[in-house]
């Protein structure tokens, strides 16, 4: 897969951050429950999407590295470097997907008065901040495992 795919998912999980605050938005100045719901439904269902097919492809791109490098007898070192995205990307895409989840769970909880409203509100910030946050070590992710490609295709062509 190109570079190309990993920044296009990136871009489809930022539209739906932004089609978050807009469904958020669009509530707070009265909009119709029903608009608010579906949009809330479709950014938070693209969200998911973009962050586990990230995850998945960072995790079959780290496999590949691995198994060429073994192929290859490249350095240890190599493939050690490819494997530390792993312990900041995974614990805050989990983190994201949760207070997504969370934050459906809260509307819902809203909606029938079972919680009060603030507690959606809340949850909201807490859960865009979570996605920021994601985002931003996905990308790092993204570029840190690109550069390793690079440095496993400069070795193997014995430059």
């Amino acid at each position: 897969m190109s570079k190309a795919w990993g920044r296009a998912i990136l871009i489809v999980g930022w539209l739906a951050l932004v089609g978050w605050g807009v469904a958020a938005a669009d509530r707070h100045f009265e909009g119709p429950f029903q608009r608010h719901l579906l949009g809330a439904l479709a950014s938070t269902l693209l969200l998911l999407f973009a962050h586990l097919w990230t995850l998945f492809y960072l995790l079959g791109l780290g496999r590949a590295v691995e198994r060429t490098a073994a192929e290859a007898a490249l350095s240890p070192q190599l493939v050690a470097a490819g494997r530390g995205w792993r312990r900041r990307v995974v614990p805050s895409v989990l983190l994201a997907i949760g207070l997504a989840l969370a934050l459906f769970a809260t509307g819902g909880a809203a909606y029938t008065h079972a919680f009060p409203t603030a507690a959606h509100v809340v949850t909201f910030i807490l859960a865009a901040g979570a996605q920021v946050l994601a985002f931003r070590e996905e990308a790092r992710a993204l570029r840190s495992q690109e550069a390793l490609v690079q440095r496993v295709g400069l070795e193997l062509s014995g430059a």
